[in-house]
């Protein structure tokens, strides 16, 4: 079977010409792919019996992908193929002897029911850590069927961000009259919302770093676009948003991808009583955190001091729950919520699939890699 993977740029893989550098931080690595043996299923096994052998037909990767590509580098063997990668879109070539929610020729994309997983022989969270690789034995609990209009591309990007921003408006209650702030406008976590909001008649701002976007995020359904063209000075050095928030008396939700980027200073724009709520945060890889310790530290103490003032309500999420999948799905098919994709990668593109995901600027949107053009 075909395997895309990272290796450590001064082993193995600088004899194969495929493995291309990808200057990922904090360390390099070479990306690439190569042929690997198979896994092997029994369909009448016991240890298979709730198990199904997938052919993975596309794949892409997450923010939170990235932490786990650099602990791979790091702790693994020095001329390891590591995959990745936490979603994906394939089809069921075998199931196991007890399995009865798909069968052979379905196509599948990862369930990502968290904390209560579907069943208890089940676990919650992602499906896998490593749908590069073209074949995955996975518990038929973690998988269900994909739309018939839903194209290979749009299955292996939408699982974990949708059922992440269901569970976040779920848990805030997000509903019409609500004037939603949402951060860092280019992550997969704030365009779904966008969307998602808008379809449902919730007043959407964005806030974004990222210049030459505004017009797209308007198209996906944001009211105000601001630029924050001087991070440095942060929220409250951009006047257009102070002014907005003014206007509006306060934002009553806010949905921020990552929270130790505006804590500090959100709390200045939102209303009395507001929602907040996170699903995460950018400075994943230790090397990060660590030169920022007293930052963290001034940034939970002001700023939760702040928003107590306001009795803001502060909820942390962690993907969803099946329901709230489900419920994706009926959106998407009703029109309400969609996949923004950005580009799509093939065989031998594999470098290139990886930069664009983590160091290009440019992408807006998911970046999916297919094992083949069928």
């Amino acid at each position: 079977m075909k395997t895309v993977g990272v290796m450590r740029p001064d082993g193995l893989a600088m004899a194969l010409p495929q493995f291309k550098v990808v200057e990922m931080m904090p360390h390099p690595a070479r990306c690439g792919c190569l042929e690997t043996p198979a896994p092997y299923f029994d369909s009448n096994s016991e240890e298979h019996g709730y198990q199904v052998l997938i052919r993975v037909r596309a794949f892409s990767c997450n923010y939170r992908d990235r932490a786990l590509i650099w602990q791979s580098l790091v702790h693994s063997q020095h001329n390891s193929l590591n995959p990745f990668g936490s979603e994906f879109c394939g089809e069921v070539v075998k199931i196991g002897r007890d399995v009865t929610n798909v069968t052979t020729g379905d196509r599948v994309l990862g369930v990502f029911a968290y904390p209560t997983p579907v069943e208890p022989r089940s676990k919650p969270g992602v499906p896998t850590n490593t749908s590069s690789q073209e074949f995955l034995i996975i518990s038929a609990l973690k998988v269900m069927r994909v739309p018939e209009a839903m194209s290979d591309a749009e299955a292996a990007a939408f699982g974990l961000n949708a059922v992440t921003v269901t569970s976040m408006f779920r848990r805030i209650g997000l509903h019409r009259e609500d004037r939603l702030l949402i951060c860092s406008g280019r992550s997969n976590v704030s365009l779904f919302s966008c969307i998602a909001a808008s379809a449902h008649g919730a007043r959407c701002d964005v806030l974004t770093s990222t210049p030459g976007i505004e017009n797209t995020l308007t198209e996906l359904g944001a009211e105000c676009v601001f630029l924050l063209d001087k991070p440095e000075e942060g929220l409250t050095g951009c006047r257009p948003i102070v002014e907005r928030a003014a206007e509006l008396k306060g934002y009553t939700a806010v949905v921020d991808p990552f929270f130790d980027v505006h804590l500090l200073q959100v709390p200045t724009l939102l209303a009395i009583g507001a929602r907040y709520v996170s699903c995460g945060m950018a400075r994943q890889v230790s090397s990060d955190t660590l030169a920022v310790k007293g930052d963290f530290a001034r940034m939970f103490s002001e700023g939760f001091a702040q928003m107590s003032m306001k009795n803001v309500v502060v909820t942390l999420n962690c993907l969803g729950t099946l329901e709230d999948q489900k419920l994706a799905l009926e959106e998407w098919a009703a029109g309400r919520m969609k996949v923004v994709l950005d580009r799509e990668f093939y065989l031998g593109q594999e470098a290139e699939f990886l930069t664009r995901t983590y160091l290009d600027p440019q992408r807006l949107g998911k970046v999916v890699y297919h094992f083949d053009r069928n």
